[in-house]
Formats: structure tokens, sequence, C-alpha cells
């Protein structure tokens, strides 16, 4: 028995897969279902005008009919708006999987959204018959046009053919295939605006098997030769057809003719055509090229693309001369493989996924280099890799972009989008660029400045001058807390205590753009405060205030005067702002009192000052135990003591950490706490992952605390993270210009990376400030040393011994030493033997003699000693360059693994 064509009803052998008169698809047995004759009886094929289809559709009238059945124009009462019904025939609706392909296909072609493509709304099923339903666009057929003109001028044509190429391009991009272009499928409407019908029946080229390959899709007129070949179809064969409906509108007839369809089709696959300038000669000869070009048999050699169409109609209507030189060879191979690509949307996928990985990247920073000290310069490599395939990809999506103005695209702001995000998370791309140690830019940007001016004591007792202190340093904590507001450090503003103050001059030496003073006037327990907030630029009061209270009102009085400088800069408090503002650690006035002239003498840096300090505290902490601050102060003090070798480290350092516990257990979010405790995990348990942490806590607490972010620069330093070290000491910078230690810190950086020239320049600035300055002076002598001008250190070494600075014998051995003078070098360390017998000598002193004469054996003998001591020097082990000489060896890399740092 053989199988009937369901398009022309002619029989064909059994085992046929195409008609041998239209060359239409034949149902297989398997295809068949058993229900087929009766779902030809109950489907409905035809509707009338005026009739209500699946309770929803008021019929219209009839459009047309053709190969998958009959259109008809309703109106959607739902919405209330004219849509197109396409009832499909019977024997296509009887096939469930074709139903399920359709469905399939629609959900693809219903994210076509183009203005050139007619959208496509969903399937759908009334009794036994499917209907597709879609937008309805009032017009007029292309092939219609073509018949009622005869032939269609080329101005005119190219522009009908740019829209096509438009609608074609934005269903390309999502992976959706025509596969049946023919004028029947395109419509001009009232407005002249072409668009593409019926995609209902295009499909994924991400979805292969829906349709069996070996089934010819499409009308022969204008079918690709791959899709006559049985062939799986891409948008190059849609292109195909494009190029057919060019050659058909400029010289009004098909360029192939035959008595069957099944020869026309053979035709497209074996006969080319003639060129169109032969039967319309006015036709020019640019686009006859491109209409030929399009009809290539060999689809990699037609136009990849519906952009390069389009390109090219847009060169031939401006009377741009096209490049017609044939593409060949390598040029060809590139070409095909970069279109295999495109249809597998891998460039996209690309680009999405190098995006993704920048991020992923900030995740992995994050942990293998402050928690786990992964070498950042191997990260650094990768992030570079990876925005350079980044921005490869970002000008190609650019490129296409600017050939034709086109739909917006996620990936246009995607991929830009993860740049700004890992370049605002991440700026090592710019590390080391520029001359180091020029001013960074800095990471935070303030809306407001102000520095709180030291209050004036106007009190006839000069012992309340702690109260005075207190209160501003309690304004300047307090106002620090806010994100908007850049405040400058104690250390900065008490500079200017006791001078005559002219407030241009202070604004630009803190450069801040206000400023708040006032006075305090304390008789008995009766007090005078007084605040006034000023402009920097012209000197105007913006604001000013008066309190007359007694002491118990005084932390009233702290809030009034932070609110209301809040206030007058228009300052928005964020989060937990306010409650950080008007933050009270204690109501014990006494204990207040008592926390007060601690801070008083602790601020002057002396052995002796801050021991006194440390006695107020603990009385203020025995009148108040729940004083968190107190508990923070004394922690600060004790790690003080011990950096600077007032107390021994193994004394120091355990209380620091104890007394900084006990701080955080009465309040978390005590920042000054959390950088105590992350200091002390630095220097003296080398506790790395738990020094960063807390680091960054402190500084997340409180942003505005100079000090954490100058200690944790050093921190950085150690880990060898020089770039957002130096960034880190430059915002500490900005918050206390006048630091001395901010600013040394600085050159130490420097002269970790052996940017030497650059460390002596940042010292001499610190040494104008104070010229007999410790810090100053050791680290301007060790890159005088370093650079090999050594009679300059030599002189800065002996300034420091003749100061009675008790690193400066050491230095000054090392300098000795590395310049060759080892008679001098010898009797330096003689001294400092000698002197260690009756009293305690760092170490670290004979280290460095013993380094600079290069003596490694003595050299990691005394190491060793600094070790077993616990020596604060040890954090900084890892990068000083004077201990180079000594690093290949073993025993070097050994310490490291002691220390944590290997």
């Amino acid at each position: 028995m053989g199988i009937k064509c369901p398009e022309c009803q002619k029989e064909n052998p059994e085992g046929s897969r195409l008609c041998s008169h239209c060359a239409a698809p034949l149902p297989s047995s398997e295809e068949t279902p058993s229900s087929f004759t009766k779902t030809l009886v109950t489907s409905r094929e035809e509707l009338t005008s005026g009739t209500t289809f699946a309770r929803r559709y008021q019929i219209i009238k009839e459009l047309g009919k053709g190969g998958m059945g009959r259109v008809y124009k309703a109106l959607d009462r739902e919405i209330n708006e004219e849509v197109a019904v396409k009832l499909l025939k019977p024997e296509i609706a009887a096939d469930k999987s074709t139903i399920e392909r359709f469905r399939n296909e629609l959900k693809i072609a219903r994210k076509v959204t183009h203005k050139n493509v007619c959208r496509m709304h969903d399937i759908g099923k009334e009794e036994e018959t499917y209907f597709i339903t879609m937008e309805y666009v009032e017009g007029e057929e292309l092939k219609g046009l073509i018949k009622r003109k005869g032939k269609i001028p080329e101005k005119e044509a190219i522009k009908i053919a740019q829209q096509i190429c438009e609608g074609l391009a934005e269903a390309h991009d999502l992976g959706v295939i025509h596969r049946d272009l023919k004028p029947q499928n395109i419509m001009i409407d009232k407005r002249d605006r072409t668009k593409i019908m019926d995609f209902g029946i295009a499909r994924s080229v991400e979805a292969p098997g829906v349709t069996m390959t070996g089934t010819i899709i499409g009308t022969p007129d204008y079918i690709s030769p791959e899709q006559a070949d049985g062939q799986e179809a891409d948008q190059r064969s849609d292109i195909y057809s494009l190029g057919v409906m060019l050659y058909e509108m400029v010289t009004g007839s098909v360029p192939f003719k035959g008595d069957t369809a099944l020869s026309v089709a053979v035709k497209h696959k074996t006969e080319i055509p003639s060129d169109p300038r032969m039967i319309t000669p006015e036709v020019s000869e640019d686009l006859s090229w491109m209409i030929m070009k399009c009809m290539e048999k060999d689809r990699e050699q037609r136009y990849q693309s519906a952009d390069e169409v389009l390109s090219d109609l847009d060169r031939v209507e401006k009377g741009i001369p096209l490049d017609r030189v044939p593409v060949k060879g390598i040029q060809l191979f590139f070409r095909s493989l970069f279109q295999r690509l495109r249809e597998r949307k891998i460039i996209q996928t690309l680009a999405a996924f190098i995006g993704g990985g920048f991020l992923v990247l900030e995740f992995v920073h994050w942990i293998l280099i402050d928690h786990y000290h992964f070498p950042e310069t191997t990260l650094d490599i990768t992030f570079i890799t990876l925005l350079c395939a980044l921005i490869c990809t970002l000008a190609w999506q650019w490129f296409r972009g600017i050939r034709r103005p086109r739909r917006f695209k996620p990936e246009f702001i995607l991929i830009p989008l993860f740049i700004l995000v890992t370049v605002f998370f991440d700026a090592r791309l710019f590390r080391q660029m520029g001359k180091p140690g020029t001013e960074a830019v800095s990471e935070t940007r303030w809306k407001n400045s102000i520095a709180v001016l030291p209050f004036v004591n106007m009190s006839a007792d000069e012992e309340q001058e702690y109260f005075c202190d207190g209160l501003t340093e309690e304004m300047i904590n307090r106002l620090s807390n806010i994100r908007e507001l850049k405040v400058p450090a104690r250390t900065s503003v008490f500079s200017f205590k006791g001078e005559k103050i002219d407030i241009h001059d202070v604004g630009q030496k803190l450069k801040v753009d206000k400023v708040l003073e006032g006075s305090v006037r304390k008789a008995g327990n009766q007090l005078r405060i007084t605040a006034q907030l000023i402009n920097v630029a012209d000197g105007y009061h913006i604001w000013s205030e008066k309190w007359d209270c007694e002491m118990d009102d005084v932390f009233s009085v702290q809030d009034e005067i932070s609110l209301a400088v809040v206030n007058k800069l228009k300052l928005q408090l964020l989060g937990d702002e306010k409650d950080k503002v008007e933050k009270q650690h204690t109501k014990d006035l006494d204990a207040y009192n008592l926390y007060l002239k601690g801070a008083y003498f602790m601020n002057r840096l002396s052995e002796e000052s801050i021991k006194k300090g440390m006695d107020f505290f603990q009385q203020a902490i025995d009148r108040d135990p729940t004083y968190a601050l107190a508990y923070a102060e004394l922690a600060r003090a004790y790690t003080n003591l011990g950096i600077w070798r007032f107390m021994f480290p193994k004394d120091a350092f355990p209380k620091a950490k104890a007394l900084a516990k006990k701080a955080l257990e009465i309040d978390e979010t005590l920042g000054e706490a959390h950088a105590s405790l992350a200091f002390t995990n630095m220097v003296y348990d080398w506790d790395w992952p738990a020094a960063g942490r807390e680091f960054k806590r402190s500084i997340e607490l409180n942003p505005g605390y100079a000090s954490a972010l100058q200690r944790y620069s050093l921190y950085l330093t150690a880990m060898r993270r020089y770039d957002e070290s130096l960034k880190k000491a430059r915002l500490a910078q900005e918050l206390d210009p006048l630091s001395l230690l901010i600013n040394t810190n600085i050159a130490i950086i420097l002269h970790a990376q052996g940017y030497y020239d650059q460390a002596i320049e940042q010292c001499r600035k610190v040494l104008e400030m104070d010229p007999n300055f410790s810090q100053g002076l050791l680290w301007l002598g060790k890159a005088q040393a370093m650079k090999g001008d050594y009679e300059e250190a030599i002189a800065t070494f002996q300034k420091t011994v003749e100061l009675g600075l008790p690193w400066g014998t050491g230095c000054l051995g090392f300098t000795y030493g590395l310049s060759g003078q080892r008679d001098k070098a010898e009797e330096l360390l003689q001294q400092l033997l000698e002197l260690s017998k009756k009293q305690y000598i760092l170490p670290a002193f004979i280290v460095w003699i013993y380094a600079g004469l290069g003596d490694a054996d003595k050299t990691f003998e005394w190491i060793e000693k600094c070790y077993e001591e616990q020596d604060s020097w040890l954090y900084f082990f890892d990068h000083v360059p004077e201990l180079d000489l000594i690093r290949p060896d073993p025993r070097f890399k050994a310490m490291l693994k002691r220390l944590n740092l290997e």
C-alpha cells in the first residue's frame, strides 16, 4: 500500500520520505497515529465570520490559507485587541510530536520581540482543533507587492531587505531560525514597515532533534541547497532565502522554475542562477554581487550573518563600493570557526563566564590572600589575563553593536558592569603604576570634612585641661563613625593646641572645609560649654551654641553638639551610625573623668605618661567594670609598651589580648578593641588570619579610626601586599595628615619594596615636621644605607646615637659592616655584647650588625633569640631588604614557617 501525500493527495511508494510530485514530507507508518481518521473527521478546518472560536476569539474574516492551515483575523475579547488565528490542518494536528515541536518552538519564538518580527503568542486547542495565535499585521504581503509592481525599485528593495535583516539578526542572536523565509511570510504594513511572519515553525539551533534531519522544510522556490538536501538548516539558510527574495524583488521572478516542486529544489542544489543584471540591467553591480553571494551553494561562501548582509546593504544604499574580494583559504577557515562558535552562543556564554569569573576572583582573593596568604602576584596575573579576555569580548560586542541600531542586549550592560564592580572592589590592576610614593587616590570619598579643634580651657584651674582634651577627643571619636564625614584624628588637630589659630591654615594643612571649635569653663560642678561650626572658605560661622549645665549633663551636651554638626552639614546617618554618634560607654561620671585623665596622659607617648594613664584607666574600670572603652584603651597602652620595649613582649601582649577580649565581651562593636586584638595577633602570636579579620572588623566598625588603618597597613606590608598597604597608609594619612608615625609608615612600605629614593623623600617630609623624630631618622638611615649612600646613612645614625636612641648603635654598626668598615662595625658589636651582660639589649640590635657583616650563622643565632623572646620586630622579618643576603639560606625559610609566614 502506498503513502498518500497530505498536500497534493498523490500516491507515493511505500517507504518514501518526500512526495515525488510536490516534495512535501510524507508521514511514516510509525508517525501516523491510530486515531488519524478520527482526528480528520472531528477537527475543524474552516471558520465563518462573526462566530466565536475557543470562547474567546470573534472571527472577523479569513486572511488566507497555506501549507499549515487557514489564517483568520479575529478580535481577542479578553484583551479587546485584534489578533491573527491560524488553524492547523488536521493531518498536522494529528501528530503529537508535531504539536510538541510547535510548543517548544513557540517558547523560543516568543522571545523574538523585534519591531520587524510579527510576535507569536501561543498554541491552543479547541476540542480536536489546534490553533496558533499571533500579532495581527494589517498590510500587504511582499509577494503581492511584487506581483502588483512587477519589479521593485532597487532603493525600495534595499529598504525592505534592511528591515528583514534587522529582524533576522535579532532572531538569530536568540538562536532561532525561520527555515521558511519567502515573500508570502513578509508583510509590509500601512506605514511601510516590514515584518517577518510565521516564526512559529522556526526552531532553536540549541535544541536538535525536534525535527528529523533528512526532512525538507521550506518552500521550494526559496529553499536553500542544504535544506533541499535534507541537511540541518542554520541562519545561513535564512540568508540564502533572503537572497532569493531580493532576486525576485529586483527582477520580478524567482531564480529557478520547474514543472514540480522537487525539480525546483534540485535546481537550488545544482544550478547557478543567472546574474540579476542580465534580467534587470539597472540593478547596481554591488547589489547584484550581494544577491549572488547570499545564494552561494556552499554556505561557507555566503554571508555568515544577517549583520554582515545589513552592513553591505547600508554601503550599497550610501553608494560606498563593496570589497568584493572572495574569501578563501585561512580567512575562510577562521570565519567558519567563528560562525560555529556563534551558532552555539559560545561567545555570549564566554562573555558571561569571564565576567562572572571576575566576581569569583574577588572571593578567591579574599579567601586565599586575606585568610591563607596565597601569593598575591599569582592572582594578579590571573586578574590581568581575565581582564584582557574580557576587554576583547567587550570590543567584539561593541563592534557588532555599532554596525546597526539594535534592541538592547543584556551583555552590553553586564560586561561593563562586571568590569566596574571588579575595579571598584580591587584596584590591583593599577598597582605600582606611576612613580611609587606619589599621592594615591583615596578609596573613600567623603561628602564633608571637619576638624574638631582642641576645646580651650577657660577655667582658672589648669588641671581641668584633661577635661577639655577629653571632650575634644570624644567629639572626634563620635563624628569619625560617620562614613560620609572626614574627621582628622587627634594627633593632627592637637598640633594646633596652644597656638593662635588661623582657620584658613587649619583647612589647608588638614584638608578640611569645616572647623568645629569651642571652649569649656568649669567651676565646681558647673560647666559652660560653647561650640561653633565655621566654614573654612570664608570664615563664616555656620552655627554656634552655648550650654550652662552641671557635670551630670555633660553626656547630653555631647549628643547635642554631635547631632547639631550632623544636621548643619546635612549628613544622612546610615544604619547604626546614629547610635554610634550618641553612644555613651559609661553612665558613671567619676569613671568617665578617670578615663579622660587616662587618655590625657596616654597620648603623651612617654613610658612614664603611658603608665600613669594606665593607672587612671584601671581606676575607671574599678569604678565601672562594664566600661568597655576603658578596657580597650588599657589594652592599647599595653601594646604600646610592648612594641616600644618599655615592657617585655611576654609580659605586655598577653595582658593586652586579655583586656581587648574583655572589652569585646562587653561591647563587640568597639573598633578600638578589635584593633588592639588584631595588633597582638600580628606582632606577638603571628596569627596572620586572625589579625587580618580583626583589623577589617575594626575598620568596618570605625572607618575613621586612623590608628587601625595605619597598623593594618603594616599587616599588609608583612603579607607583601604592598599596593593595598600603601592605599591603607594613604587613607590613614588623609585622616591624620600631621601624624609623624603615619607619615613614616609610608616610608616603611616604600622601603620594603626597594623604592629607596621615594622612602628617603618621605622621611625628609617627616623630619621637616620634627627633625628629631626617632622613626623618621631610623627609616631615613636605613633607606640611605640600602641605596648605597653610606656616608649619609652613617651621619643619620650618628645623630640617633647622640640623641640617645637605643637602636642607633645597632643600625650604625649595620651600616659600617655593609660599607666595608668592618673594624668599626665589630667595635660597636662588642660594645653592645658587653652592655648586654649588664642590662637588657634588644636582640634585634645585634642581628643588624651581624647582617651588615655578612655573618649568616651569628645572624640566625640572634634571630633565634628574637624568636625565643617573641620580639615584635619579627613581624617585619619576611620583607626587610637588610636580610636579603641571608634570604637564600634554608634557615630563613625554616624561620618563615615558624612565624607562619610560609
